[in-house]
């Protein structure tokens, strides 16, 4: 199963300023009940302005199990 998601944040308000962020990710179950879970995010150059050493690009990974 893959997952994506974008999204923009109107913070003009509170920081002057906005920013996006996208992700992309994907889920293999492997053997019930587990599975692997890969994510990539990434934001734009005003949330590395807005939030640094928070935003930026990543990759995430996860076992999960399912009870």
């Amino acid at each position: 199963m893959s997952e994506a998601a974008a999204g923009y944040y109107w913070l003009d308000d509170v920081y002057d300023d906005s920013y996006a962020h996208a992700q992309l990710g994907g889920v293999w179950a492997f053997k019930a009940p587990f599975e692997l879970r890969l994510t990539a995010h990434d934001t734009d150059s005003a949330a590395r302005r807005l939030f640094p050493g928070l935003a930026g690009s990543r990759v995430e990974a996860a076992l999960q199990a399912s009870f």
